[in-house]
């Protein structure tokens, strides 16, 4: 993640190309039934939330936009994506980010 959001932040993206594992290679993600992105705040509670194509899932891009309440507490967070094609249903590696606070 190259940027952390900001405390109570609204309209900060969350983007994540799913690649395979074996080859680094984007999967084709236009015939998942599930896109979920899971958010683990620094308390343990979890938020599920719906993930989105940019396009038709072919580029293998989810992304969720952040709403009013889901950035609310400062610290380390982890986030995992969770796809589920008919072939293939797992959860991404576990990434973290930190939500900080503005300095004004």
């Amino acid at each position: 993640m190259n940027c952390n959001p900001r405390l109570n932040a609204v309209n900060f993206v969350f983007q994540l190309e799913i690649l395979n594992c074996a080859d680094n290679l984007p999967i084709n993600l236009s015939r998942s039934l599930t896109k979920k992105i899971y958010f683990k705040k620094p308390d343990g509670t979890v938020l599920a939330k719906d993930g989105v194509f940019e396009t038709d899932g072919s580029d293998a891009l989810i992304s969720y936009t952040t709403v009013s309440g889901d950035l609310d507490s400062l610290g380390v967070w982890r986030v995992q994506y969770a796809v589920d094609l008919p072939n293939f249903s797992s959860g991404t590696n576990i990434e973290t980010f930190s939500v900080e606070a503005n300095i004004f």
